[in-house]
């Protein structure tokens, strides 16, 4: 049968708050709080044993108070004084002398103080006390007091935490019971987005109304029930988002740079138009979790991460379609903050797809966008996308100044310099779709000395020397 253990406190809460008023400082003013603890320790004395370092400890803290009871002339005397600092004392002395007493042959209570720390004098004063005629004068056992207080602070109080630990002992619960309600909403949103997935397929199938004007009975079910969840627990939006963006329901099973898209958007956008009209900054949490996705580095080569392709021509799609402008005209500047944020992010990020969405965005905003973004934008800007290109990419390792003199006039007509050009425009241009992006040059490479160009007659080592000495 297992055994019941009965603590005398009702959490460690509690013994923080005792300790912290025991060890204030023995001044009048901290009198109340100090008499407070030390009540406290009694009553925890009458539900069950305590540990000596507690018993020692109020011991030692109420012959304090008597003093300043005494000095301010409410009872006793300093006799009575006195006779509670040499019994405080001793009663920690030999209670922990005692307790320790480890071997089967007694020991000596100097010996055993010695090993615990204990300094000699509070043995002697405490048998002085025990055994002497006359009781320990007042100023030994004032300071004999106030150092067992501060040995019972460093071997036990200060070994018991303080109250940051709890506060973080505290959060760390509340985490994993946060975790584990977030993975229950998950398990529920999740329910609720594919159920509203597969009656929007049949819808669609059923009708082109559902198709062309966004009319969708399944979003309308859909949109209600995740309200409720919203309603009931405002994280669930978190938790909702990551369903959408981080685990890729909006993206396409299967989808390749350049795919098409326009399936997702049909699918989705009934859902998410509602989401946006009922749920406060659920369209601003949309596009900023999918704007982090896109900033953050790729283990794939950028340009042809499909993930990041499909994030970003959604993001585009919330901005510049037709099914979308109802939503922008409702705002009050017409989403312009956030399509600013959106653009002052990927003009940060030198991210193949961020820089593409903002040279997007740029284009397709107002006059006065325009003009504030699109001279930062195209200075950023590197080339086209895939997706807007035609046939296979070509992608050249020399730019065009590479045909230009040291003057920077047009074309050089030094045919070795045309030459060596040609030679290196036909080496590097390759197809990014068989190589799969940058590769290492292939073969080996001869270094040549500056100044020689390659194709000319070999040249002597003396000749080589010579140059470099010039």
């Amino acid at each position: 049968m297992a055994r019941i253990k009965i603590r005398p406190w009702r959490d460690r809460a509690e013994v923080l708050d005792v300790r912290k008023k025991l060890f204030l400082s023995n001044t009048g003013e901290h009198t109340a709080a100090r008499r407070d603890a030390t009540d406290m320790i009694e009553i925890w004395r009458r539900r069950a044993r305590l540990p000596h370092a507690i018993e020692s400890t109020a011991l030692l803290v109420e012959a304090q108070l008597h003093q300043l009871a005494v000095e301010n002339a409410e009872i006793g005397s300093a006799y009575a004084t006195r006779a509670a600092f040499a019994t405080a004392l001793a009663r920690f002395v030999t209670g922990f002398c005692d307790i320790n007493q480890a071997s089967v042959a007694k020991r000596s209570m100097f010996d055993v103080a010695s090993d615990l720390h204990i300094p000699e004098q509070w043995v002697e004063l405490r048998h002085q006390f025990t055994h002497g005629g006359e009781l320990p004068a007042l100023g030994p056992l004032e300071r004999a007091v106030e150092g067992a207080l501060a040995w019972l602070w460093d071997s036990f109080w200060s070994k018991l935490g303080d109250e940051d630990d709890e506060q973080r002992g505290v959060k760390r619960m509340r985490g994993v019971e946060e975790d584990m309600k977030a993975k229950e909403n998950g398990t529920k949103l999740k329910a609720v987005l594919k159920s509203f997935v597969k009656e929007r397929r049949e819808e669609v199938k059923a009708s082109t109304e559902g198709m062309t004007k966004g009319v969708s009975g399944a979003a309308d079910g859909a949109c209600a029930r995740l309200g409720r969840f919203h309603r009931e627990d405002s994280s669930s939006l978190d938790v909702l988002l990551a369903l959408l963006v981080d685990e890729r329901m909006i993206i396409p099973s299967g989808h390749t740079v350049g795919s098409t898209m326009s399936g997702a958007f049909i699918l989705w956008d009934p859902l998410l138009l509602k989401l946006a009209l009922s749920v406060r900054r659920s369209l601003v949490e949309f596009v900023l979790r999918m704007l982090h996705i896109l900033t953050s580095p790729s283990a794939l080569v950028e340009s042809e991460d499909p993930y990041k392709e499909a994030i970003s021509r959604w993001i585009e799609h919330v901005f510049v379609s037709t099914t979308w402008a109802r939503r922008r005209k409702m705002s009050k500047d017409g989403l312009r903050q956030l399509r600013t944020e959106v653009v002052r992010e990927c003009t940060l990020s030198s991210e193949y797809w961020t820089q593409a969405l903002a040279r997007k965005l740029t284009i397709t905003g107002d006059a006065r966008f325009r003009e504030q973004w699109l001279e930062v934008v195209e200075a950023n800007h590197l080339e086209e996308s895939p997706r807007e290109a035609e046939g296979d990419t070509q992608v050249t390792l020399v730019e065009e100044n590479l045909s230009r003199d040291d003057t920077g006039d047009a074309e050089s007509s030094d045919e070795g310099h045309e030459e060596y050009g040609d030679h290196i425009m036909a080496q590097s241009t390759f197809s990014a779709k068989d190589y799969g992006g940058w590769q290492p040059y292939p073969g080996i490479w001869r270094p040549v000395p500056i100044g020689i160009v390659e194709g000319e007659d070999e040249v002597s080592m003396p000749m080589i020397e010579e140059i470099s000495k010039a």
